[in-house]
């Protein structure tokens, strides 16, 4: 199985060291799984690409080129739609911020830099589009604990730069 999330992963996030969160990844339904269980994966390689999923998700979300992080009753709520059903490329914005607060320690010990972007695109995705907006729907003591864990996040530029992070994930994998 980790060798299956690993593979998906790599097609997911194919060109990411070129155009960053700025270019939409490939978030298909032969790409969708649920990564967040795998942020503690007793394999290194596994938790890696799961949080640079979640990495991606995030950064494409709040840049708007693919919005693939919904709540979990905007997915629900579409499968009944038959022109707009995301449940075959949507992410469940609730399992992912659990997962990561869960497994935030072990996160910033093993991958700071990753970490700390991470935290800088919820900060800023936060301060321009309030989740207690977007995810109005979303129990607000995950969204108090999320808020709570950014506020205090200064962005400087630097946490913006990918490079840095994607060097401490070796990214892009060798062939």
């Amino acid at each position: 199985m980790s060798g299956q999330i690993v593979q998906k992963a790599i097609q997911i996030l194919e060109g990411l060291e070129q155009g960053h969160f700025e270019t939409a990844k490939d978030w298909s339904p032969s790409t969708k799984d649920d990564f967040y269980l795998y942020f503690s994966d007793s394999d290194y390689e596994t938790r890696k690409m799961a949080l640079l999923v979640f990495a991606a998700a995030v950064g494409n979300t709040r840049r708007g080129v693919a919005r693939v992080m919904h709540s979990d009753n905007v997915i629900i709520e579409s499968k009944t739609s038959v022109y707009n059903d995301k449940s075959s490329y949507a992410y469940s914005f609730e399992n992912y911020l659990n997962a990561f607060l869960m497994n935030k320690e072990s996160i910033e010990t093993e991958f700071p830099l990753l970490y700390k972007v991470i935290l800088a695109e919820l900060k800023l995705w936060h301060d321009k589009e309030s989740f207690y907006t977007r995810f109005a729907d979303v129990d607000k003591t995950l969204l108090d604990k999320v808020v709570e864990l950014i506020k205090d996040t200064h962005v400087h530029n630097s946490d913006l730069n990918l490079d840095p992070a994607l060097a401490e994930v070796q990214w892009p994998p060798s062939k």
